[in-house]
């Protein structure tokens, strides 16, 4: 009898010990979120997150981005989005493949991809939605807060998330590791921007919302550029071909198995030396400029992110010879020069206008545009100068828009002194020839002391006692003024 109840004891005693380490190794369930995110600008989106099962903060997951549909839209918050996150919140396939999936809700009245009214999808003629720049934001933000592989972002839209999802990767083409398109509309004159990524595209041949014939013209365009991208027209098919598309076998392993060797780095074939380049941009009106191009000899792999000077050239340049440009100033000194550790551009003003006009001004701002988004800039780095009519024309820029730049060096320039209320927290360095009969040095000495009165106390004045009106070769030979801009960044 004793011997009995030992064992009972011994074996309760075991089950107690069992229960409890089953208890301390329970596992964790999936989670989906409900969120609303505030936007560095204040701006709001909807979106969901879902969190594996058994989340381990020591490992790094994949995340994948799903992009919802014009039916998707609203404020409910409650949408699953996609076929994506129907497919990828399994829990057969989170077991193979446990992932992050976010699923952000886009308003009745935004969209992931602006077009024109004739429906054209143009990365470089339309500005990124504000739904997808809080989309770029959210994902920026998980990444802090979760254990995300950043080799392994992927993204994944169907309908109007296939527009978004084109959109996303030809304006970021560097931040996924493989998208999935379905039924949607892309830029093909820009393919080449994605040629590198692996894309698995699908489309209905009976699609009657968004034709066949969008993703055909993406795909060609690809091949072109000798992408390896994997196409599935889907025989007999309407609009919905994501429910296909996510029953394909090989879609969601294939998925997993992509690998973003350089995450964040360009993946780009420029050599060192300045380029002849151009753009068109439609703001308050068409801006076109032509614009000397100028990056380092290690671009892009020197580091991810670049300062970029925006360079604005005096009176005699003006014109549409982009030869003119290369003759003074900064690009003069980029001729025979491949290690300053910026980005230049350096645009040229048409004939018959001034930088400080106004439909100038806003071509400039639409360029800085332009270059964020084509190339790796950091927004936080960007640097304003300019000599003679540019001299006037940075006293006319920087004070439009002080919120870009974060610093400033105008040479022999002038400007409006009431418009320095704007430039009080900002750096400054002015350089002027006291023997100028071009521009009088009092131009520079009248903006010098209205910053100094409205409280600038960042402003410096340097004046060449023996210089006329070229005070800039001096200046831009001066290894010091690169040194100072880099010391600097925009205020937050």
């Amino acid at each position: 009898m004793q011997k009995q109840r030992l064992i009972l004891i011994i074996s309760m005693g075991l089950l107690t010990s069992f229960m409890t380490l089953c208890a301390a190794i329970e596992p964790t369930e999936a989670t989906i979120d409900a969120r609303e995110f505030t936007g560095k600008d204040g701006e709001k989106l909807l979106y969901r997150v879902f969190k594996p099962a058994n989340y381990d903060p020591d490992k790094k997951y994949p995340l994948v981005l799903c992009l919802h549909g014009g039916g998707g839209k609203g404020n409910d918050n409650k949408s699953r989005g996609t076929q994506a996150f129907i497919a990828l919140s399994d829990p057969e396939v989170q077991n193979d493949y446990p992932a992050f999936l976010v699923t952000p809700q886009c308003p009745q009245s935004g969209s992931w991809a602006l077009r024109g009214p004739d429906r054209k999808q143009s990365v470089t003629e339309y500005p990124m939605s504000r739904e997808t720049k809080l989309v770029l934001e959210i994902l920026d933000s998980l990444q802090k807060e979760f254990s995300i592989d950043p080799s392994r972002l992927y993204v994944s839209g169907q309908s109007m998330g296939g527009r978004g999802t084109w959109d996303i990767i030809q304006r970021r083409p560097t931040m996924f590791a493989a998208a999935v398109p379905v039924c949607g509309v892309g830029d093909p004159s820009e393919a080449k921007r994605i040629a590198h990524m692996p894309i698995w595209n699908f489309h209905g041949d009976k699609d009657g919302v968004v034709p066949v014939k969008a993703s055909r013209d993406m795909v060609t365009a690809l091949k072109k550029e000798d992408s390896k991208v994997i196409y599935s027209e889907l025989k007999g098919v309407n609009h919905g071909s994501w429910i296909p598309a996510w029953e394909t076998e090989d879609l969601i392993p294939w998925l997993f198995k992509q690998r973003n060797p350089n995450p964040g780095k360009a993946q780009s074939s420029i050599k060192p030396r300045q380029y002849d380049r151009s753009f068109e941009r439609k703001v308050e009106v068409t801006a076109k400029l032509e614009y000397l191009l100028y990056v380092h000899r290690d671009y892009p792999e020197a580091q991810e992110k670049w300062p970029l000077i925006l360079f604005l050239h005096g009176g005699g340049e003006k014109g549409s010879d982009l030869k003119k440009v290369r003759r003074q100033g900064l690009p003069k000194l980029l001729e025979k020069k491949d290690d300053l550790p910026f980005i230049v551009a350096s645009p040229q003003c048409p004939g018959n206008s001034r930088w400080s006009d106004h439909t100038q001004i806003l071509a400039l701002n639409a360029l800085l545009d332009e270059l964020i988004e084509k190339y790796p800039v950091d927004e936080d780095r960007v640097y304003l100068t300019g000599l003679s009519m540019g001299g006037m024309g940075s006293w006319a820029l920087g004070p439009a828009f002080p919120e870009r730049f974060a610093a400033m060096i105008p040479i022999c320039g002038g400007g409006n002194h009431r418009d320095v209320r704007k430039l009080t927290d900002m750096p400054i360095w002015v350089f002027h020839g006291a023997k100028d009969r071009v521009v009088p040095i009092s131009k520079s000495q009248e903006m010098v002391d209205a910053l100094k009165r409205a409280g600038n106390n960042n402003v410096k004045f340097t004046v060449y006692p023996e210089a006329g009106h070229d005070s800039w070769t001096e200046t831009y030979n001066n290894p010091e003024i690169y040194k100072w801009l880099l010391k600097h960044k925009r205020s937050k």
